[in-house]
């Protein structure tokens, strides 16, 4: 029971994800202790979209303005979302992920991370960000923060890992062992 229960059994789990975790070696809650961060990304400040940098990774909230999917031959497709704020205009662009243009509307606030660059026709695009819908009363985990990047392994994705690492934390958190000497920990 408690911290040795099988690791499916975490908030946002379950078995598939349990299969997924063990080929990380994490096969019981305890093991979610030692999953170290492989980086940490520095998403704390929110820019605005006129401050972005060419080839920087960045962070901006804005409000979607726009939400397109162009499909092209060969079955390719680019789904692009036009996202702004006071100061200008960025876009979001995924290809070959058609599915992601049922995840936002028109009017959603949300934040984008990633590294701006210019596509062919000179437009502000991120490719394939990371985005956070904004959720009044609910702190983010994704963006506005020092976040961690784990290490994955095939059909886990990052937000999916820190997410359930989030929710175990708020929950056993307090029952982690200080490792480190008293006189390094002061």
């Amino acid at each position: 029971t408690g911290l040795a229960s099988p690791i499916q059994y975490a908030k946002g789990v379950g078995p598939q994800r349990a299969a997924l975790l063990k080929k990380l070696g994490l096969e019981v809650l305890e093991d979610l202790f030692t999953l170290y961060p492989r980086r940490y990304e520095d998403r704390v400040h929110i820019r605005n979209i006129s401050e972005l940098t060419l080839g920087r990774q960045d962070t901006v909230l804005g409000t979607v303005l726009a939400v397109g999917l162009k499909r092209f031959r060969r079955g390719m497709s680019l789904t692009q979302i036009a996202v702004g704020d006071d100061t200008g205009v960025v876009y979001g662009s995924w290809f070959n992920q058609p599915y992601r243009k049922d995840k936002f509307k028109v009017g959603d606030r949300l934040y984008l991370f990633g590294r701006l660059q210019l596509d062919r026709n000179k437009k502000r695009v991120i490719y394939n960000p990371e985005f956070e819908f904004v959720t009044e009363g609910e702190e983010s985990i994704h963006m506005g923060r020092i976040v961690p990047v784990y290490p994955l392994t095939e059909g886990l994705q990052q937000r999916v890992l820190r997410s359930v690492l989030w929710q175990f934390m708020e929950q056993y958190g307090s029952l982690a062992r200080e490792e480190l000497p008293a006189e390094l920990v002061s």
